[in-house]
């Protein structure tokens, strides 16, 4: 499976503002469980109004056994 990404929109405020998936996600689940981790993803404020757009890629990893 290819790694997930998304092309983000971010506010001046750095909070995200738009999550677009740039392939489709094979698994339902995991892309809602990535859209809503991405979606509450916070960067720092930019000085300048209005909204950046960048492009974001996710490794989905499970923990380590103990």
């Amino acid at each position: 499976m290819a790694l997930p990404r998304f092309r983000l929109g971010i506010k001046d405020d750095g909070r995200v503002l738009f999550a677009l998936p740039m392939e489709p996600i094979e698994d339902i689940g995991i892309q809602d469980q990535l859209l809503q981790r991405v979606s509450a993803l916070a960067f720092a404020p930019d000085s300048q109004p209005g909204v950046t757009w960048t492009q974001a890629t996710f490794e989905w990893e499970k923990p380590a056994a103990p």
